[in-house]
């Protein structure tokens, strides 16, 4: 696979993923209002989920789960930027995806000679050896997976420094700042249900300070310590882009034409 390959899955994977955002929270502002009249004709009405159940006589169903119509409005209401926080999270994953199949590519070029990288460029792996295993003739294949599998679990920003010093290139020192910043973000959400810790702030070089999202008016909002984090549309565009913008210069510095067959 060429670098360019690897760069358009990128490319399309976080369109994809801004699209489904796009989707789904318009088929939500839609849903609201059909959901609305329904409440208003049918109170008591709500949606199901069953499964079918075997009788002795004929195939039942069984309701594994129901909600009212109003609860399902009430709990929808009650989550705005759900969704943005879903496709945000696939977005940060993607972004490891990306890194880790430029890493592999890089390394099977390397040993396949189609483009070694300079012996001047040392990079440094924790890669054990098993002797019951490896043998002179799948050696360099066991390395490659266990190099490949070990990087996936470098923090993000070694595996960026990884990534660029096979290269020989480096990533804009905004797109860093930026793309950090996501990561950040998405961690913010997995670990403190998207509340601010001074200790987020003090990670980015902002204490004092705010962390900076776009917001519904796609104005840059300030989010300091113990506020609770929104992520918008707008910023979910903007994220895709700092992605896009560093893969890009990535994928096209001169080392990146290589082709490992």
């Amino acid at each position: 696979m060429e670098m360019e390959d690897i760069y358009q899955s990128f490319r399309d994977d976080v369109k994809s993923s801004i699209l489904l955002a796009h989707s789904l929270i318009a088929m939500g502002s839609y849903g609201q209002e059909g959901i609305l009249k329904q409440i208003e004709q049918y109170p008591e009405a709500g949606y199901q989920f069953v499964v079918p159940v075997q009788g002795t006589t004929e195939v039942g169903a069984a309701i594994v789960s129901h909600a009212s119509n109003k609860d399902i409005l009430s709990t929808y209401l009650s989550n705005p930027g759900a969704v943005q926080e879903l496709v945000h999270a696939r977005l940060v994953q993607r972004w490891y995806d990306f890194l880790s199949q430029i890493f592999e590519h890089l390394f099977k070029s390397h040993f396949l000679g189609t483009k070694p990288c300079p012996s001047t460029r040392s990079i440094k792996f924790e890669v054990d050896l098993d002797f019951s295993t490896d043998t002179s003739a799948n050696l360099i294949d066991n390395l490659q997976e266990r190099a490949v599998e070990g990087f996936r679990f470098f923090q993000s920003e070694k595996q960026l420094e990884t990534v660029e010093k096979m290269l020989g290139t480096k990533v804009a020192p905004d797109f860093k700042k930026d793309i950090k910043k996501h990561i950040v973000v998405r961690n913010i959400f997995q670990h403190a249900n998207g509340i601010v810790r001074p200790s987020d702030l003090a990670l980015l070089g902002l204490t004092g300070k705010g962390i900076s999202l776009i917001d519904e008016s796609a104005r840059s909002k300030e989010f300091q310590a113990k506020s609770q984090l929104r992520i918008t549309f707008y910023e979910l565009v903007k994220v895709g882009n700092d992605f896009c913008g560093a893969a890009k210069l990535l994928t096209t510095s001169p080392r990146s034409n290589t082709s490992p067959s």
